[in-house]
């Protein structure tokens, strides 16, 4: 289509739309890509568009061409006049909050605030200052609090910037998954107003599993294959809420291999880089072969269940893999080691198969094959809720509500 005065190129949902994304792009390029360049195309865009363009992007081209001129004018302004100072060695600009985050973690620096609101308003022994707490302005604490939790009075000259230790491949290989969520959030903000609740919600949240993976990766806190592992999962299951199948049918594998690939790789931190699990112990290395089989039994499910015909193949395949997990939960402990958790969960699994037996389940589907597949899956509950209970006393009935959901 043609390039207009009315539709810039496009067929938008929302006129104005594109040239106002543009007109933001291009304020950004010239902040911090290339300034000059592109504050002399978003003036061209301005006076070119100015009058024709829609209220939308007519409202972004103005303000963004202005406040960059703006910005301009007082730099050469500064020159002219000689009111521009350059940085003091001495008194260096600090950047930041003024509590100190350390933490690269978004989630956490969009959560931490109102953690700490949250632990004042709980500490906080007068009713009126738990709410007040939530109103007052930034910094306000309850008395009793403040004396009972201080907090240290802020000394700009004290303030040290977060930045611990990381290998030049982590930096480099964090840079780059950055660089590509940027992209990612950037195509989802063009498509969220056209985008179903639900499917925007999926995308929304598999991006911010995948910042959130290299926030923690640039701490230490997880390694790059487990980054690229999140991010697989997180793909897989996005593509699948989207209905994009062929693109789950390589994320959803490939997730799975990518965790088996690192189980047969593991390290054991007590032994050293160069030591292999399997000098550990037999039972280590046994329980290392069985998980291996569970992650190869959900794979080759995974797969099989893909395509038409192989519904039968693929509900083996996981039978299978359950099985390989409880070989690995009853290790050196005796099947059902807790009757109380055995007979909870077989009362789940009885009303289950009631559900499915009467009205939930085809008849065609009534098979051997799928009952043996699910008296595997809810064997798996009672037995490592029973494997929790024998080695720790407490916390048994947590465990057994948890696995039985």
């Amino acid at each position: 289509m043609p390039l207009s005065d009315d539709s810039f190129g496009d067929d938008e949902s929302t006129p104005g739309l594109g040239l106002a994304v543009l007109s933001e792009a291009l304020y950004l390029a010239n902040l911090l890509l290339a300034p000059g360049i592109a504050f002399g195309v978003l003036v061209w865009l301005w006076h070119k568009y100015k009058y024709s363009a829609p209220p939308l992007a007519r409202q972004h081209l103005r303000q963004t061409t202005f406040v960059s001129l703006y910005g301009g004018i007082l730099i050469v302004w500064d020159r002219l006049f000689g009111t521009f100072r350059d940085e003091d060695p001495a008194e260096p600009c600090v950047y930041g909050t003024r509590g100190a985050l350390n933490s690269w973690d978004p989630l956490w620096a969009n959560a931490e605030v109102y953690w700490a609101l949250a632990k004042d308003s709980w500490h906080a022994a007068n009713w009126g200052d738990k709410l007040r707490v939530w109103v007052k302005p930034p910094g306000w604490r309850p008395a009793d609090v403040a004396q009972r939790f201080p907090k240290p009075a802020f000394d700009i000259s004290r303030v040290q910037t977060f930045h611990p230790p990381m290998h030049r491949a982590v930096q480099w290989f964090a840079g780059m998954q950055f660089a590509a969520l940027l992209g990612g959030v950037a195509v989802f903000l063009w498509h969220a107003d056209s985008l179903p609740l639900p499917q925007a919600a999926v995308w929304c949240a598999a991006l911010t599993a995948g910042l959130w993976a290299v926030g923690a990766v640039t701490q230490g806190r997880i390694s790059m294959l487990e980054v690229l592992l999140i991010e697989a999962a997180a793909l897989a299951t996005a593509n699948s809420a989207a209905g994009l199948l062929d693109l789950h049918r390589i994320f959803k594998p490939l997730t799975m291999l990518i965790a088996i690939f690192m189980v047969a790789n593991y390290v054991h931190p007590a032994l050293g880089s160069n030591q292999k699990i399997a000098a550990i112990s037999a039972s280590a290395a046994v329980g290392k072969r069985w998980l291996l089989a569970a992650l190869l039994g959900s794979l080759s499910g995974d797969v099989a269940l893909m395509f038409e015909g192989f519904f039968i193949p693929g509900l083996v395949a996981f039978l299978l893999a359950h099985i390989a997990y409880l070989g690995l939960l009853r290790q050196g402990v005796a099947w059902f080691p807790s009757r109380r958790a055995l007979a909870a969960t077989a009362g789940v699994g009885a009303t289950m198969y009631a559900f499915l037996w009467i009205g939930g389940l085809p008849a065609g589907l009534r098979a051997q094959a799928r009952a043996a597949s699910c008296s595997a899956i809810r064997c798996w509950p009672p037995t490592s809720s029973g494997c929790r209970c024998h080695w720790r006393n407490s916390g048994c009935w947590p465990a057994t509500t948890r696995r039985r959901f």
